[in-house]
């Protein structure tokens, strides 16, 4: 995925329109829609004005998430994992690991 589509799926999380990532970004609307197009690309000036907006720079430079912003709810869900003993992080990890994997394919017969 090109870091054009990223700035796109970028904004489109953040729910904002191509007007406001182009005002944080202090370009012309023309000019931000270049971007996601793939004609031109933002410097790091702008990328900083869309950081302070709170856009996930990091994915749209990389395509990784920059896991250090997280949500107050996220922040919560890590600090009381690090804070449980080692049988409950097992335990989660375990659990967590069970929903990131594909479904096991089920075939027609079998019981």
């Amino acid at each position: 995925m090109s870091s054009s589509q990223r700035l796109k799926d970028e904004r489109e999380r953040l729910g904002k329109s191509q007007d406001a990532f182009a005002e944080a970004a202090g370009v012309s609307r023309r000019a931000y829609i270049e971007w996601e197009k793939g004609t031109t690309s933002p410097t790091v000036a702008h990328l900083s004005g869309l950081l302070q907006a709170g856009v996930d720079v990091l994915y749209i430079v990389t395509g990784r998430r920059d896991t250090s912003t997280l949500s107050r709810e996220e922040a919560a869900l890590v600090d009381n994992y690090r804070a449980a003993p080692e049988v409950v992080r097992r335990t989660i990890r375990s659990a967590a690991s069970a929903w990131t994997e594909p479904e096991p394919e089920i075939k027609e017969g079998a019981a």
